[in-house]
C-alpha cells in the first residue's frame, strides 16, 4: 500500500483553485475561473477517499463518528461565522428600512439554505436568482456535503463485502461516467443551465472521479513511473487546466466536452504531484505563494464575496483580492485553527462501524 501523507503541492492545487473562483468573482475573468470549484471536488474525492481507507487499513474499521466529527470541526466554524455576519447585516438593513421584506425573504432563503447544505438543491429548480449573490456560492458546500452523506457508507459496505481494490475504483469510475452521461443527456434535451449545473445527478463526477483515483493510488494501480515521465503529464495536465480557467465558455459546450476534459486534466495533475515530489509540478506548487494560499483556501471561499462585495460597492473593486485574503487569513488564525486543533485529537468515543477483521490485507496511506 502506498501511504500519502502530508504534501505542500496538493495545498498548491487549492490555492491555484481558490484564485480562479476569486478572480471571477470579483473582476468576472477569466471566463472559467469557476472551475476551480470542480477542481476542489477532484481533490476532495482523492483525500477523503485516502483518508478512509487508510483508516481501514490501519484499525480494521471506520469510524464514522470520528469522519463527521472531523467534517464538522473543519467547515462549520468558519461557514456559521460568516452566516451570522451575513444575517445580522441583513437584520440591520430591514430593520432600518435599507432593506424591503422581500429582500430580507430572499437572503434568507440564502442563508439558511447555506447553512443547511441545500442550497445547491435551491438552485437547480429555482434558477440563477433563487439565492442571494452574497450567499450563492455555499452550493458548492451544499453538494459536496451531500455526497459525503452516501459515499463513506458506500465505501464502508463495498469493504465489508470484500470487494477488491479494482473494484472499489472501478464502481467509482463507472459513476462518474454515469452522471456524466447524465448531463450530456439532459444537455441535448434542452434542459436549464441551472437544473443541469447545479444538481448532483449532474455535477457529482468530478467528486467519484477524485475518489476512483484516490483508491487507485492507494491500492498501488497507478502506473509507477519514473520523475520525468510523471514531470511531462503533470505539466501538460497543468497547462489543460490553467488553460480551460482562462478560456472556457460559460455555455452548454461546458457540459458537453468542458467538464470531462478539465476534470480528467485535474485528476492527472493531482496524481503528478503525489506520484513523484521531483516531479516539476511537484515543486511548482508546493512554493510559498501556492502553498500559503491554499492552506487558507477555504475560509477564503467562505468569506470572500462579503470583502468583494464591499469593494465593489465603495467603487474600489480592485482591492476586492488583498482584502478577501485579509478576512480569509483572520478567520484562519481566530476561528479555524482552534477548532482544527481539537479535529486532530482523537474523539473520546470513537463508535466504530465494524467491519470484520481480516477482510483486506493491512496498510493504507495517511492524509
Amino acid at each position: 500500500m502506498t501511504r500519502l501523507g502530508y504534501r505542500p503541492q496538493l495545498d498548491g492545487i487549492r490555492g491555484i483553485a481558490i484564485l480562479g473562483v476569486l478572480l471571477v468573482h470579483v473582476f468576472h475573468v477569466p471566463s472559467g475561473g469557476g472551475l476551480g470549484v470542480d477542481l476542489f471536488f477532484v481533490l476532495s474525492g482523492f483525500l477523503i477517499t485516502a483518508l478512509l481507507l487508510q483508516e481501514w487499513q490501519e484499525n480494521g474499521t471506520i469510524s464514522l463518528t470520528a469522519f463527521y466529527r472531523r467534517r464538522v470541526l473543519r467547515l462549520f466554524p468558519a461557514l456559521l461565522a460568516m452566516l451570522a455576519v451575513v444575517t445580522v447585516f441583513v437584520g440591520a438593513c430591514w430593520i432600518g428600512g435599507a432593506m424591503s421584506g422581500a429582500g430580507a425573504r430572499w437572503m434568507v432563503v440564502g442563508i439558511l439554505s447555506g447553512g443547511l447544505y441545500v442550497q445547491n438543491l435551491i438552485r437547480a429548480v429555482g434558477g440563477p436568482d433563487s439565492i442571494a449573490p452574497i450567499v450563492g456560492h455555499l452550493w458548492s458546500l451544499s453538494a459536496e456535503e451531500q455526497f459525503y452523506i452516501v459515499w463513506p457508507g458506500a465505501l464502508v459496505f463495498a469493504l465489508r463485502r470484500r470487494f477488491t481494490p479494482r473494484a472499489i475504483v472501478a464502481i467509482a469510475a463507472i459513476a462518474a461516467l454515469v452522471v456524466m452521461g447524465r448531463r450530456v443527456e439532459l444537455t441535448l434535451t434542452g434542459a436549464s443551465y441551472p437544473r443541469i449545473f447545479f444538481s448532483p445527478d449532474t455535477h457529482s463526477d468530478p467528486i467519484l472521479l477524485g475518489c476512483a483515483l484516490g483508491a487507485a493510488y492507494v491500492y498501488g494501480l497507478v502506473p509507477n513511473w519514473k520523475p520525468r515521465t510523471w514531470s511531462i503529464v503533470g505539466v501538460a495536465a497543468f497547462v489543460t487546466v490553467i488553460e480551460c480557467m482562462l478560456f472556457m465558455p460559460l455555455d452548454h459546450n461546458r457540459f458537453l466536452f468542458g467538464l470531462p476534459l478539465f476534470e480528467a486534466a485535474s485528476g492527472a495533475l493531482v496524481l503528478s504531484v503525489v506520484m513523484s515530489e521531483q516531479a516539476v509540478m511537484s515543486r511548482v506548487l508546493r512554493g510559498w505563494g501556492p502553498k500559503s494560499l491554499g492552506r487558507i483556501s477555504y475560509g477564503l471561499y467562505v468569506w470572500h464575496t462579503i470583502p468583494v462585495a464591499l469593494a465593489v460597492a465603495a467603487g474600489y473593486q480592485f482591492v476586492g483580492v488583498p482584502l478577501s485574503i485579509a478576512v480569509a487569513l483572520l478567520s484562519y488564525r481566530y476561528i479555524e485553527q482552534p477548532f482544527l486543533r481539537r479535529k486532530r485529537r482523537p474523539s473520546r468515543e470513537p463508535s466504530r462501524v465494524p467491519l470484520g477483521a481480516g477482510a483486506m490485507p493491512a496498510g493504507a496511506p495517511a492524509r
